[in-house]
């Protein structure tokens, strides 16, 4: 039998995320460790994600949503269009350091 996979990234665990967003808590980097320190995630069963690229994102956001969340990145600030078209900078998805990236 094939052992499963743990797909992650360390990025995860330095992100922000702001004071309001859902996975503020931090959740995999915390299943992540505790996982390893239980000797139950050796290195050989861990992928490394790679970083979804705006191309690859488009499955499942408009380009027009891509866009606006890298240029709120870029200024940390969203327009009132960001929060009525697409709800960036509200409290179920607010502006944060790594919003993008």
């Amino acid at each position: 039998m094939q052992r499963p996979m743990f797909i992650g990234h360390e990025i995860f665990r330095h992100s922000t995320y702001g004071r309001w967003h859902p996975l503020r808590v931090p959740r995999v980097s915390t299943v992540m460790d505790l996982t390893r320190a239980l000797g139950w995630l050796p290195s050989e069963q861990f992928i490394t994600s790679p970083r979804a690229k705006p191309a690859a994102l488009i499955n499942w956001h408009t380009p027009a949503y891509i866009s606006a969340l890298q240029r709120v990145q870029q200024q940390q600030d969203a327009t009132e269009q960001d929060r009525k078209r697409h709800d960036i900078g509200s409290v179920t998805n607010p502006v944060f350091p790594e919003i993008f990236s």
